[in-house]
């Protein structure tokens, strides 16, 4: 219920952001008048009547000023938004981790999901007097209800230390040479309660069936979202294990860095292994985020490159289609230091100015005094 009642926020909040931004764009010229108005009040109390002409004729022309500001609110709404979606995923991942990992330090075997380092490392990790529990993560493709899945095989005693995966039925320590564990989810989609049977086919061992001995509430914090396994389970139905990565408690009232100086030390009899404390592993699990980002600013700084581009275009019509009417305000004297400054101050209009134009076009005379 939590869960879909924070998805149905989200939605609201997206669509919201859409519509403002639909809003602003079909409004934009409505509301540039008076808002144009507001802000270029002070300029001529500032420059004159550089600052008089500059308000007034950016103001003739509402709609040409409301798509400069439609180009420029589109590409600082999209590196707000894409700085806020950077920030948050970064501070998902973190907290994700400071949540469901009670470990202290990560080793890397550098093999990826299939290959890795020798289970033994794990076990002299946990040998060691500054560890108090070491879990190595194996990993390997199965067949369970039909589907293949990667599977996790794990120390049932020394994982239930690491990793908090919130179990809804069973327990961890429960896991032996017959049983799995299940994700809530999986098990409500299967109908599959403590004890049920799940047919499983490994490479190996062929078709197995398993009992449930744990349903676990947590995805991100368990070795593997969907299914694992206890080590007898998983050593007795792969014929080949390797673990993948290694988790390390250290035991309580040991420093950090005598932990991870001892670990490293371990380390470096397995070529390829590297040693993380929590920050790292931090960073490490945010850098597919981080890849992904990269790639959206790419395209950003494409898109607020466009964004320039139009302003830029529109800011240029706006001199080329008043060509005559500046030549002859240089002809009458104005400067092209005051002619460079009335454009640069060109943003905003007062509405005696627009009355001025609406009188000229026929439709209202209540401009007609101030357009002598």
């Amino acid at each position: 219920m939590v869960e879909t009642a924070g998805a149905v926020r989200r939605g609201i909040a997206g669509a919201g952001i859409v519509l403002v931004f639909f809003a602003v764009t079909v409004l934009g010229r409505t509301v540039s008048l008076p808002l144009s108005h507001a802000l270029g009040a002070p300029l001529p109390k500032l420059r004159g009547v550089t600052g008089t002409l500059a308000q007034r004729n950016a103001m003739r022309n509402p709609k040409r000023t409301a798509a400069s500001a439609s180009a420029l609110m589109i590409g600082v709404g999209l590196v707000a938004f894409f700085t806020t979606l950077a920030s948050s995923s970064t501070a998902s991942v973190n907290a994700a981790i400071d949540r469901t990992f009670a470990g202290d330090i990560v080793t890397d075997s550098g093999g990826g999901l299939m290959g890795g380092v020798d289970p033994a490392f794990a076990a002299q990790l946990g040998r060691l007097p500054q560890v108090a529990a070491a879990a190595g993560v194996a990993v390997g493709p199965a067949q369970v209800l039909g589907k293949v899945e990667f599977v996790s095989g794990v120390d049932p005693r020394a994982a239930g230390q690491i990793f908090h995966v919130s179990p809804v039925q069973g327990s961890m320590a429960g896991l032996g040479r017959t049983d799995i564990a299940v994700y809530k989810d999986v098990a409500a989609a299967e109908h599959l309660k403590i004890g049920s049977i799940v047919p499983v086919r490994f490479r190996d061992t062929g078709l197995q069936k398993l009992r449930v001995a744990l349903i676990y509430g947590d995805a991100t914090a368990a070795p593997a979202p969907r299914y694992f396994l206890g080590n007898p389970a998983f050593n007795a139905n792969f014929a080949v294990r390797y673990d993948s990565q290694v988790f390390v408690k250290k035991a309580p009232g040991v420093s950090n860095a005598a932990a991870l100086a001892a670990v490293r030390a371990t380390a470096s009899r397995y070529s390829g292994t590297t040693v993380l404390d929590q920050a790292a592993y931090k960073a490490e699990r945010a850098k597919p985020v981080n890849q992904l980002l990269m790639l959206v600013y790419a395209m950003l700084a494409l898109a607020i490159l466009i964004a320039l581009l139009g302003i830029g275009n529109t800011l240029a019509l706006s001199i080329f289609e008043r060509t005559r009417e500046l030549g002859v305000m240089r002809a009458v004297g104005m400067t092209r230091r005051q002619f460079r400054a009335t454009i640069r101050w060109e943003s905003v209009s007062s509405p005696c100015r627009a009355r001025c134009w609406a009188w000229r076009s026929g439709c209202s005379s209540a401009g007609r005094s101030c357009c002598r």
